[in-house]
């Protein structure tokens, strides 16, 4: 079987990075209707390149080419992206849900191949072996990913729309309310300041209401 150079590859993981700057530059910061309009040409170029990535990449064999499966996953999700983005062109009623929603297919489109590819992770992380041992226990690879999803949603609790206007979170509140969501606990450190923020105000709201579901 014939491979060849990922250049493809590398293509559309840097243009899913740039969605992803583009999306969260949208939901953490005050924008403009033109730094709007600006955020979405971008998402939208974003989306075709990381397209033509993941499409050059299966055709031509490279060597961290997707599956098949991965593959119209990707190409159904890019396509929903261009969808939403046509979507807030026409009704800007729904710009705010329809970024929250570009947002969760872009971390998809991140999180999806990325356990997909966990196997040949591990094996990596087993090959690199010192005196015997791997370089990362696997009880540390757990508490490692734990500590990545927490330090993202730390990151994105401090973003200007993640709270109430003129109010600022701390970094330890964001800390705490942060590992408070990943290990389903649903504390704030601080009542309602973050019920009326725009960046996670649908997602902790749908988290809160599970709790009391669950209560």
């Amino acid at each position: 079987m014939t491979t060849t150079r990922s250049g493809f590859t590398k293509l559309a993981a840097v243009c899913i990075a740039i969605l992803l700057g583009a999306v969260i530059w949208e939901l953490g910061w005050p924008l403009t209707h033109a730094e709007h309009e600006w955020s979405r040409l971008i998402a939208a170029v974003a989306t075709l390149g990381h397209l033509t990535g993941v499409l050059g990449s299966f055709f031509r064999k490279e060597i961290n080419r997707p599956s098949l499966r991965l593959l119209i996953f990707q190409i159904i999700c890019c396509l929903l992206i261009f969808l939403l983005l046509a979507r807030e062109q026409q009704e800007d009623s729904y710009m705010r849900f329809t970024e929250l929603s570009r947002l969760v297919i872009t971390a998809g489109l991140i999180a999806i191949p990325t356990l997909m590819s966990l196997t040949r992770i591990f094996e990596w992380l087993l090959g690199k072996q010192k005196k015997g041992r791997p370089l990362m226990a696997p009880a540390m690879q757990f508490v490692t990913s734990l500590g990545v999803v927490i330090l993202a949603g730390t990151g994105l609790l401090l973003l200007p729309n993640s709270t109430y206007p003129g109010i600022t979170l701390s970094f330890t509140d964001a800390l705490f309310t942060s590992t408070s969501a990943v290990c389903v606990t649903g504390l704030n450190a601080r009542d309602r300041v973050l019920d009326e923020g725009n960046t996670l105000r649908g997602l902790l709201h749908h988290h809160h209401r599970s709790q009391h579901a669950v209560h």
